[in-house]
């Protein structure tokens, strides 16, 4: 568990939810001593490396999220809304990017975006990445 709102810990997986509609942001580093540090929104608790195999997170429905793995350890990221911007690890990277003007680096991570809308910036950085993208019509529901 964690004392973060949106933020736990378990079975391994660092599981991290927006907790505003919009405009969060979040980011996963490494701390002293190897563990692992998460902070959502300006509050941030560090996990022991042991615990953490993976990372989820998933941004909140109005957009403008920034979500940042400086870290090892996989991701699988969503995004909805449009304008947010992820910085994968460097691991293996799976997102999904809802509406326009997403920003992906993928850090050297190998990579798979999914992007759902338009005007997308996708930065390779010479590591293997596989976009799919779909232009979703313009008043379609999400």
């Amino acid at each position: 568990m964690s004392d973060i709102p949106g933020v736990s810990n378990q079975g391994g997986v660092l599981e991290i939810t927006a907790t505003q509609a919009a405009h969060n942001t979040a980011l996963v580093s490494p701390a002293p001593n190897g563990n692992v540090q998460v902070t959502l929104n300006g509050n941030s608790e560090v996990f022991p490396a042991h615990t953490v195999w993976t990372i989820s997170y998933s941004g909140g429905a109005g957009g403008g999220d920034s979500f940042k793995n400086y870290t090892g350890l996989s991701e699988v990221t969503v995004m909805y809304g449009g304008g947010n911007q992820v910085v994968g690890g460097t691991s293996y990277n799976l997102a999904y990017l809802w509406g326009n003007n997403n920003s992906f680096d993928s850090s050297g991570g190998t990579s798979e975006v999914f992007t759902y809308g338009s005007n997308d910036n996708i930065n390779t950085q010479d590591a293997p990445v596989a976009l799919y993208a779909y232009d979703v019509p313009s008043g379609s529901i999400w």
